[in-house]
């Protein structure tokens, strides 16, 4: 299946996981801009543990 999105962001982390939230989240604490963040993940949904 293949979406298409027409929007523009700064950062995108592939790779959701626990790594790839972290790097998220610190680029997004970190950054002293406003910046839009996409993050990926291959599973459709989070399943908690």
């Amino acid at each position: 299946m293949v979406f298409v999105v027409d929007t523009d962001y700064d950062v995108i982390v592939a790779g959701g996981g626990l790594t790839g939230t972290v790097a998220a989240q610190s680029i997004s604490h970190y950054s002293n801009q406003n910046l839009s963040i996409l993050s990926i993940d291959r599973n459709p949904e989070m399943f908690p543990g």
